[in-house]
Formats: C-alpha cells, sequence, structure tokens
C-alpha cells in the first residue's frame, strides 16, 4: 500500500493540481505532521499545485503551518476558504465545484472525516485518492479502505518511514521519533508487567 501511495504521487506532472485535505486538528498533530510533511515534500518535489481545505476550522492554521516550510500557496479558486463548513456536505459541495484537480490526498487523524471524502470523491469526481492516517485511526479505517477506491495509503511513523526509504530519502529527525515511540512502548510494558506483578504478590499475601 506505501508503494502504491509513493507511485501515484509520481504520476503527477509539474503543474498537475491535487486537492490536499487537512482532516486531523492539534491533539492529533503530533503523529499527523510527520506523515503530513512527508507527503508535501513530495508534492512540491513534483512541482505539483496544491488545493488545500479541511473541515475543521482549525484546519486552515495547520494548512499554512504546511505550505510555509515548502514555499507553496494555497491555490484555491477565487472567493473558496480552505475551511468547509457543513461536514460531509461541505465535502459535497467542494467536489462538485468544477476544478483541474487530477488528484486528493485526504491526510486524516480522524476516521469519519476520512469517510466523508472517500464516499463523496467517489459520489461525484471519482478522483484518484491516497490517504495518509495516524496509527489510532488506522485499525479503524484499514477494512474500509481495503474495500474503497483508494490508491494507496499509510499510517503511522513505521509507514512514514518505509515511504521516505521507498523513495531513497534519509531522515535522522523521524529516526529520532521512531526511536522515542519504541522506548515509550517497552516503558508502558515494563509498567504493566511490574503493576501486574505487584497486584499477584498482594494477592498472595492477603491470602496467607
Amino acid at each position: 500500500h506505501i508503494e502504491h501511495f509513493s507511485k501515484a504521487i509520481d504520476t503527477l506532472e509539474a503543474g498537475d493540481t491535487v486537492i490536499v485535505a487537512v482532516e486531523y486538528g492539534p491533539a492529533e498533530a503530533g503523529e499527523m505532521a510527520a506523515v503530513a510533511q512527508a507527503v508535501m515534500q513530495h508534492l512540491a518535489d513534483r512541482n505539483a499545485h496544491v488545493m488545500m481545505v479541511s473541515t475543521l476550522p482549525e484546519g486552515a492554521g495547520l494548512i499554512q503551518s504546511l505550505l510555509d516550510p515548502l514555499a507553496l500557496a494555497n491555490q484555491l479558486p477565487a472567493g473558496q476558504a480552505a475551511y468547509l463548513p457543513g461536514s460531509a456536505s461541505g465535502v459535497a459541495q467542494f467536489l462538485t465545484e468544477p476544478s483541474k484537480a487530477k488528484m486528493i490526498v485526504v491526510l486524516a487523524g480522524r476516521g469519519e472525516r476520512l469517510r466523508w471524502w472517500v464516499e463523496q470523491n467517489n459520489a461525484t469526481q471519482a478522483l484518484p485518492m491516497v490517504i495518509g492516517v495516524n496509527a489510532v485511526t488506522a485499525p479503524l479505517a484499514m477494512p474500509y479502505l481495503e474495500t474503497s477506491a483508494v490508491n494507496g495509503w499509510m499510517a503511522g511513523l513505521p509507514d512514514v518511514a518505509t515511504y521516505e526509504e521507498f523513495r531513497g530519502l534519509s531522515n535522522s529527525v523521524l529516526k529520532s521519533q521512531l526511536d522515542a515511540l519504541m522506548l515509550a512502548h517497552w516503558a508502558a510494558l515494563v509498567l504493566l508487567l511490574f503493576g501486574l506483578f505487584y497486584y499477584l504478590a498482594l494477592g498472595k499475601k492477603g491470602a496467607s
């Protein structure tokens, strides 16, 4: 699925327009930022034009934080705001407007917003679509993605690392994040085991 994601982006030619839906808030930004930055860098490398929108009011600020480091502009039509009010109906209205978009990229930290884009795209333009999600959303989204018209997806930091390796890139910052995440998982496991043994020891002591 990661290879398909990368190859789908690689089909873009310079000047092609891509809709990028930023469907995560500050609470999910820690992990989703790495996913989004990797995808945005790939789009910039392909010299694609981006139309970035979000159904979240706070999405406009996150969109700007992704555009600025790459010196990209949001190529929305005149009068179109980055924020799409109205939930699924806002997505549907945006997708029914005429555009030159060749692809949709959905960056989602929330499952219901991911579904809005997949369903409304299938009902309107049926553009090629790739998706980036966080580790929390992935287990809920995966069965849905496997039965939908999605060209590829990646989920969480490990997939981002694989994606960048597939592109021939090296990201030491991302590697450090993965190492820290692995350490945190081991620490949580040790604490759980310690708690279990402590509980068992108390149970034996109470029984004696």
